[in-house]
């Protein structure tokens, strides 16, 4: 299933973080993160992959049944100031004349500063470098267009108070099952550099499952994130969550797109209740 025919789906569409924060491979991340490879040894098209990530993120926040929650927004904001990073960086490396290594606290930068300074002193394909160094700008500008409508579209700011109530509930509960059974993981943790880690834990992955759950009450759901956290709080809820909260009154599904080949897929399914066992929290 392609964006297209997932669009076409009925309900509300629920966009998590992870749905279009795509860095690429090892290569972009290891430049991004660490900040050691000159642009000339990033392959042609790859930061162009990222800016379509971030693109058709966009295209799909600008649809009228795509919605997010502001938290998503939140936990882009590292990546993009990584980014605006790597590009003050590698533009100091390109312009670099010399270091003044009396100052202690850049001796570290500076050293990076060097070395990155002499591999571009020797760059034999300038113009891959220069290309590169137009899509990073490129990632910039798009990341920074999505988060801004991702903030614009939180679903939650629909709810009426009866909802919020349930939406506490809800959230109160993940908070517990996903300690108690470490339902999230935190990846950024193998990153070498500490700075780039995630500064805090937003609970996005609860707070996206809680509003979900709060809108399937009232319409079908699906919930769009290649987050393995997520599906594994699908499972808990049809698990031992269910036989607290009950079913909802409508279909909630997950879909994913981690084989690219197979397009999106659904991978959980939270099934319905019938009409006439309606449950209340």
């Amino acid at each position: 299933m392609n964006l297209q025919e997932l669009a076409e789906l009925e309900g509300t569409k629920l966009i998590d973080t992870c749905s279009f924060q795509e860095v690429g491979g090892k290569l972009i991340r290891e430049f991004l993160y660490d900040g050691e490879l000159p642009l000339s040894e990033i392959p042609a098209g790859e930061f162009s992959t990222c800016v379509g990530y971030f693109n058709k993120g966009c295209d799909l926040m600008l649809k009228p049944d795509f919605y997010s929650i502001s938290e998503v927004a939140d936990e882009m904001k590292p990546l993009l100031e990584c980014v605006n990073e790597s590009i003050k960086f590698h533009k100091e490396a390109q312009e670099f004349k010399k270091i003044k290594y009396e100052q202690r606290h850049m001796r570290s930068r500076a050293k990076k500063l060097l070395e990155l300074a002499r591999a571009y002193q020797e760059d034999k394909n300038p113009a891959l470098t220069k290309q590169n160094f137009h899509q990073l700008q490129a990632i910039e500008r798009s990341g920074n267009r999505l988060r801004y409508l991702v903030t614009q579209k939180d679903i939650r700011d629909s709810f009426d108070e009866k909802q919020k109530e349930k939406y506490k509930k809800f959230l109160a509960h993940f908070l517990v099952m996903s300690e108690e059974h470490y339902l999230t993981r935190d990846y950024s943790v193998f990153f070498k550099n500490i700075e780039h880690r995630n500064p805090c834990d937003f609970h996005t992955d609860e707070k996206i499952m809680s509003t979900a759950l709060v809108l399937a009450q009232r319409e079908p759901v699906v919930v769009i994130s290649n987050d393995s956290d997520i599906a594994r709080m699908f499972k808990c809820y049809n698990g031992t969550s269910s036989l607290i909260f009950g079913f909802p009154l409508n279909s909630l599904h997950l879909y994913s797109n981690l084989r690219e080949d197979e397009g999106y897929i659904s991978i959980e399914r939270i099934h319905p209740i019938h009409s006439s066992a309606i449950i209340s929290l």
